[in-house]
C-alpha cells in the first residue's frame, strides 16, 4: 500500500520536522502552564490574605460573643437585684385590709376624696375603724430603683 506522502509530498513530516513541531507545541504548553502557575501563586496568595483576615474577624466574634455572654450575665444579676428591691418595696409599703367596709370612716360627705399629689405616696396617716379592728394606716415614701 503506498504512503500518502508519496501522493502528497508537503504531508509527510521528517523526525525532525516533527520533534521541531512538539518542541514548538511543547513551549507553547510551557508557556500557557507558567501562566497558570502565576494566576495559582496570586490566588493563594489571596486566600491567605482573607484567611489572616478571616482568623481576626473570628477572634472579634469571640471576644464579642465573651462580652455578650458577660453582660447577659450582668443583666441576669441586676434583674434579680431589681427583683430584690421590688420584693423589699412591696414589704416596706404598708397596705391597709379592711375586715368589712372598704369605705373610709372619717369622710362623711360624697365631696370629700383623698386628693393625692403622688399615687405611690400616702400624704398623711389617719385610722380606720371597722367593727372588729382598728389599724393605723401609715405610708413611707419609698423609691424605685
Amino acid at each position: 500500500m503506498p504512503r500518502l506522502c508519496e501522493f502528497y509530498p508537503g504531508i509527510c513530516l521528517t523526525t525532525e520536522e516533527k520533534a521541531q513541531k512538539n518542541l514548538s507545541q511543547g513551549k507553547k504548553n510551557l508557556s500557557q502552564v507558567k501562566k497558570i502557575l502565576s494566576q495559582s501563586k496570586k490566588n493563594l496568595s489571596q486566600v491567605k490574605k482573607n484567611l489572616s483576615r478571616g482568623k481576626k474577624n473570628l477572634s472579634r466574634v469571640k471576644k464579642n460573643l465573651s462580652q455578650g455572654k458577660k453582660n447577659l450575665s450582668q443583666g441576669k444579676k441586676n434583674l434579680s437585684q431589681g427583683k430584690k428591691n421590688l420584693v423589699r418595696l412591696i414589704k416596706t409599703s404598708v397596705k391597709v385590709q379592711y375586715a368589712y367596709s372598704p369605705k373610709h370612716p372619717h369622710i362623711t360627705k360624697p365631696s370629700q376624696t383623698h386628693t393625692l399629689q403622688n399615687p405611690l405616696i400616702h400624704p398623711h396617716a389617719h385610722t380606720h375603724t371597722t367593727k372588729q379592728y382598728k389599724t393605723t394606716t401609715v405610708q413611707t415614701e419609698t423609691k424605685c430603683i
